[in-house]
């Protein structure tokens, strides 16, 4: 599955880079988190409820940002187990600079699920995903306003 937008928001491009590139900021805006454990500057893990149709619990996902080439870009890649099931993310964004004080952030997605939750049909899979996307955009759009 792969999924992108974009969206601006009211920060310079150096703090809205600084916040999606800092784990202890950025799983903030993860939504139904139930744990973060911080490895490292570049390493974090997190467990987050998921509910997607009868498939109900918890998923435990490693993050690793494996690019960084600051204040335009970064990329990090999550491998994932729960639920009888499996997901591996690739997730990356570029910023533009509007104007001071104002930043425009280009995000990719790529999501390849396996397991239980890959059973469940796309229409409803893209559905559920696109609401959790959702959350995670307005969470950032509202932390850095």
């Amino acid at each position: 599955m792969h999924y992108e937008g974009s969206f601006d928001v009211k920060r310079n491009i150096k703090e809205v880079y600084d916040f999606l590139t800092d784990p202890r900021k950025f799983t903030t805006v993860i939504p139904d988190l139930e744990n973060v454990e911080i490895i490292d500057s570049d390493n974090f893990k997190v467990r987050a409820k998921v509910g997607i149709s009868f498939i109900k619990g918890s998923m435990d996902v490693k993050f690793k940002i494996v690019e960084k080439n600051e204040p335009k870009h970064a990329k990090m890649v999550g491998n994932g187990t729960g639920l009888q099931s499996s997901v591996n993310l690739t997730l990356s964004f570029d910023l533009e600079e509007i104007d001071e004080n104002t930043t425009k952030v280009k995000w990719f997605i790529d999501a390849q699920l396996g397991g239980l939750i890959a059973s469940i049909g796309s229409r409803l899979l893209g559905s559920a995903a696109e609401k959790y996307l959702e959350k995670i955009i307005e969470g950032i759009k509202n932390k850095l306003s």
